[in-house]
């Protein structure tokens, strides 16, 4: 991408983050200002339970929402409650609106919005240069044109509040006919610059009450209006074709499809972090310019300032968006930082950002984190910051195990990848066991603290049964025989972790259970909770019972089958492994033949029936016939009749 396009695309998410900030504004209850308000933290103690921790603050969000007294009488008046829902829904969608429009129709409403402000500012600068004037000494005309000189010595201030006005009313007239999208017309353009500059020349003009800048003023917004009426129809046949691109979108692709388009093109994530830099900007410059310059050199004031900026970086919906796309970007970034340490190429697209910044919203959500006092807040922000860690270190996790099956299933001569897979692993486990032994240390017992507890243990099983399964596929790659009992091994492994993570996953319900009933709840967390025990126990636990049963099943029939008795002198290949039949040293490798004669290790034939009941070389169904000939159905045991060597010989004779 090139200089000029990267510096488009950043104008068109600067373009559409005051949106942003207009909902934020109306998500606080205070349009009159900012709403940038110094906030009062109390000391953090270690040892505390600080969900009901309140703390005495000035802050917007201390003050009822949606209250008459959160608006500026001065501003808006005394406005009903009614009429202020109003202003706000209709607020919202504009902005919403405005934030989803294409470039081009954008710069449009900021080309008309900057002709309202020329046009006001031009108004102030009249008004205010005629209020100088007035109190300043003037020269008439009469002495202007008798070049009275002692009259235009004595006017020189007041001459050069005219001059000023004349220049600034020149740059605004000149700024208004560029930004015009009316039609183009030399004497309708000389007629609205002469609008600008008339009152600045009729200050001059001893009248008891000069009422040009009214007039210039409402010429000025006439035809601003009658701009607006005439491109109404354009402005219409727009909305009316988007309306028909979305519905048509909609028909053929789907919403899902139209809401990824529509994300991609509108970079949402780029416009809330921009966004949310911006907003933390405003309040630093703030609360650094209100305090005085010495007390941001000590330590604890900073410790109390980052305190402050991560208070207000998430005390609205639009702000907790811009902070999870932070969250959302950090996460990405380190994740790919993680994959090219563990040479894994990362050509596709990681979803760990946008799950990261999902996660963070969901917390926020289901906590309250916009609702809470100030003291409250931070320590609830960092709670979740930890349950974010929690949760990237399963990332981490996910990443790391297939990396460490493929190196051991393949027997990589390459040293540095097998040592970069084990220092991530041992360095989870490290992570992990640190972070519970200071958590335990420096808080008390929890819901909160056993909810990380259960995280941080399950990722610690997680990598121990992925180093076993190395271990246990690494030495199958150096053994030179087949070793036919390595798929038992790995399904005890494989067993065993699902069950503990099975365990654990049933804690955390206990748990979250326990805070929806005694201590928060909600329909957001009742709604997770339900999800937890559908998606993560309950499927689980139906996979894990699906799979144990078809291995179950699939023994039963192995069982059915005729043994080999001398596998020695078989003379060919497993079909399924490809390793030689006949085998190389002393050991217990069984051997199955099937009903249509065909020589298979009884543990390669065995996960093959785990797919279906065909035979791997002739594709016949063995299950039912074995069904029907080596089941007994008076007693219901098997019957596995063995074969001799000489009739194993003339079978392979004939094949």
């Amino acid at each position: 991408m090139d200089t000029k396009q990267i510096i488009l695309n950043f104008l068109d998410i600067l373009l559409r983050v005051p949106s942003l900030f207009i909902l934020d504004e109306i998500f606080q209850s205070n349009l009159a200002d900012l709403g940038l308000y110094p906030c009062t933290l109390l000391p953090l103690h270690k040892e505390a339970d600080f969900d009901d921790v309140v703390g005495d603050s000035n802050h917007t969000l201390s003050r009822p929402l949606h209250s008459v007294a959160n608006y500026d009488s001065g501003v808006f008046g005394n406005l009903s409650q009614s009429l202020i829902n109003v202003i706000e829904f209709d607020a919202t969608c504009a902005a919403l609106f405005t934030l989803t429009l294409w470039t081009k129709h954008l710069v449009k409403v900021y080309e008309f919005l900057f002709s309202l402000l020329l046009v006001t500012a031009s108004y102030h600068c009249n008004q205010q240069a005629s209020i100088s004037v007035a109190t300043a000494t003037t020269v008439s005309l009469r002495s202007l044109w008798r070049l009275d000189l002692e009259a235009l010595f004595r006017a020189i201030p007041g001459l050069f509040f005219i001059v000023l006005n004349i220049a600034t009313q020149s740059v605004l007239a000149s700024g208004y006919l560029v930004v015009n999208f009316g039609p183009s017309i030399p004497a309708l353009q000389a007629v609205l610059a002469l609008c600008f500059l008339v009152p600045s020349l009729t200050v001059m003009i001893p009248l008891e009450r000069n009422s040009f800048p009214h007039w210039c003023f409402l010429l000025l917004s006439l035809h601003i209006a009658f701009v607006v009426w005439s491109n109404f129809s354009m402005v219409y046949k727009e909305i009316k074709d988007r309306i028909s691109y979305v519905v048509s979108f909609l028909r053929t692709e789907g919403f899902m499809a139209l809401a990824e388009a529509e994300w991609v093109r509108l970079n949402v994530p780029l416009i809330f972090r921009t966004f949310w830099m911006i907003r933390v900007g405003i309040h630093l410059y703030i609360y650094v310019v209100s305090s005085e310059p010495g007390d941001w050199t000590e330590t604890e004031n900073l410790k109390t300032l980052f305190k402050v900026m991560l208070i207000r970086g998430c005390e609205t919906l639009p702000a907790i968006l811009g902070m999870s796309s932070i969250f959302s970007w950090f996460a990405g970034k380190f994740y790919v930082m993680c994959q090219l340490f563990l040479m894994i190429p990362h050509d596709e697209v990681s979803h760990v950002g946008p799950v990261s910044a999902v996660l963070f919203i969901i917390l926020a959500f289901q906590n309250g984190l916009s609702t809470l006092q100030p003291a409250a807040r931070i320590v609830r922000l960092g709670r979740n910051i930890v349950l974010l860690l929690a949760c990237f270190l399963h990332f981490v996790h996910n990443a790391v195990d297939p990396v460490l099956m493929s190196l051991a299933a393949s027997a990589n001569p390459d040293v540095t990848r097998h040592a970069r897979a084990l220092a991530v692993s041992i360095g989870l486990t490290v992570v992990a066991f640190c972070g519970l032994y200071f958590l335990w240390l420096t808080h008390s017992i929890s819901t909160w603290l056993l909810a990380v507890s259960g995280f941080s243990l399950e990722v610690i099983c997680k990598v121990f049964a992925s180093l076993a399964l190395y271990g246990l596929f690494l030495a199958d790659a150096k053994l030179s025989e087949f070793w036919d009992k390595l798929d038992d091994h790995v399904y005890r492994v494989r067993f065993a972790g699902r069950v503990v993570e099975f365990l654990v996953g049933l804690f955390l319900l206990c748990n979250s259970a326990f805070i929806l009933i005694f201590e928060n709840g909600g329909a957001i967390r009742a709604i997770l909770v339900g999800f937890h025990a559908y998606f993560n126990l309950w499927c689980e636990a139906r996979v894990g019972w699906k799979i144990f049963t078809r291995r179950r099943t699939a023994v039963h029939k192995i069982a059915t089958l005729e043994t080999v008795d001398q596998p020695e002198l078989l003379d060919d290949v497993c079909a399924i492994c490809f390793h030689d039949l006949k085998p190389t040293a002393p050991n217990n490798v069984m051997v199955k033949v099937t009903p249509c004669r065909h020589y298979f290790h009884a543990v390669c034939l065995r996960k093959w029936l785990y797919v279906q009941d065909r035979c791997p070389m002739c594709h016949q169904t063995l299950w039912s016939q074995l069904h029907s000939s080596s089941l007994d159905p008076s007693v219901g045991e098997v019957i596995a009749p063995r074969y001799e060597a000489d009739q194993m010989q003339e079978h392979l004779h004939l094949d």
